[in-house]
């Protein structure tokens, strides 16, 4: 069994490139730009911060020495703003599938595997998915009406796992469609002998209450401050 602090390396392989000294060099998506200055994983028992390659010494070795359980997001934000302003802020909650079984899954024919050869199925509310099919596989998308309306996908893949990438149309949010689209993703990647991952932020209880009906395993935080 993998452990959590295992968990949060593959996690950090997964969303963002790293070079050899296991510095930040970029997201492991597009153009690979948009990396935060820092990035902390944290479980219950380890505490695992990845520094931008850019970042000076003299930042990176008074975070090191402020980085401690518990973790103190303003003192670090205090420290980092002598240096550099500070755009954004990113704290939430990691998942990961364990392979629980969900059989209402085996029921519902509406839950589709969405390739190049059906990519019209995201026509009407995911056309921006159309052009990126093959990085965001598997693309499973729950669809009513010949469109999907809710879709989950590959945000970023690593050798190891995917992070999931969750999208539903407005009109058919609080349908449940989404739990049944991450539930379906997640269970593909299993099948495959790949880690399926899914974070989300404190503020958003939507995403939180997917995973938990998903009964994906709360396994870390995440902690990311970009300049």
């Amino acid at each position: 069994m993998i452990s959590d602090a295992e968990l949060i390396k593959i996690q950090a392989r997964t969303l963002y490139r790293l070079n050899a000294e296991e510095r930040i060099t970029g997201i492991n998506e597009g153009d690979f730009s948009g990396a935060p200055l820092l990035f902390i994983g944290k479980t219950q028992d380890s505490i695992q911060p990845y520094y931008h390659e850019e970042m000076s010494e003299s930042l990176l070795n008074e975070l090191k020495e402020s980085i401690c359980d518990p973790i103190s997001i303003s003192q670090l934000c205090r420290i980092i703003e002598q240096y550099h302003p500070i755009q954004n802020i990113w704290m939430g909650p990691a998942y990961v599938y364990t392979g629980h079984f969900t059989p209402w899954l085996e029921e519902d024919q509406r839950i589709v595997q969405i390739t190049q050869h059906n990519s019209l199925l995201l026509g009407t509310y995911f056309a921006e998915l159309q052009d990126v099919i093959e990085a965001k596989s598997p693309v499973f998308g729950y669809v009513v009406e010949g469109q999907a309306v809710s879709v989950c996908c590959s945000a970023r893949t690593s050798e190891a796992a995917s992070e999931a990438s969750l999208y539903t149309a407005e009109p058919y949010r609080g349908k449940g469609y989404a739990a049944r689209v991450v539930s379906r993703w997640c269970e593909h990647l299993h099948a495959q002998g790949r880690i399926a991952l899914y974070s989300t932020s404190w503020d958003n209880i939507g995403s939180q209450r997917i995973a938990q009906k998903c009964n994906l395993v709360l396994y870390g935080a995440d902690f990311s401050i970009y300049m």
